[in-house]
């Protein structure tokens, strides 16, 4: 259970002769977070705000799904990822939380819409993982 959450892939920052490790998705959800945070006080969003509720939260929910499939794919054994790609993902899951917290969604729904799909997700990774164990026990037998 603990690989699921583990953050097992860094990137290494120099700042001021130090060297920092920080988790590559973490760090591209950051930037994409207040990266757009920042961005969306200098630029209205009329576009996004243009939307029907469901139609702003349908799109969040699409900023997960490349994070979502890197993730899963990476962690059920069936591909590879990379650094670049886990900060780019994150990137991309990050500006759709934005889009998230600046939605017309009641803050109580944006939490609930924002834990769900997190469980959902994890809930996959979970299947994923269960699934991996059976198929090592089994080619080890």
């Amino acid at each position: 259970m603990w690989r699921i959450v583990a953050h097992r892939h860094w990137i290494t920052l120099r700042i001021f002769d130090r060297e920092m490790r920080v988790c590559a998705r973490c760090s591209g959800y950051l930037i994409g977070f207040l990266g757009l945070t920042v961005f969306s006080n200098f630029l209205v969003l009329p576009i996004f705000h243009s939307f029907k509720n469901l139609q702003q939260l349908f799109l969040c929910f699409l900023f997960a799904v490349p994070l979502t499939y890197d993730w899963l794919t990476q962690s059920w054994g069936l591909r590879d990822s990379n650094n670049r790609l886990r900060l780019l993902t994150g990137a991309v899951l990050g500006v759709g939380v934005s889009l998230l917290y600046s939605s017309e969604a009641t803050p109580f729904f944006r939490a609930q819409f924002y834990v769900s799909i997190a469980a959902l997700i994890a809930g996959f990774g979970l299947i994923g993982e269960f699934l991996s164990e059976i198929t090592s026990r089994s080619s080890r037998v």
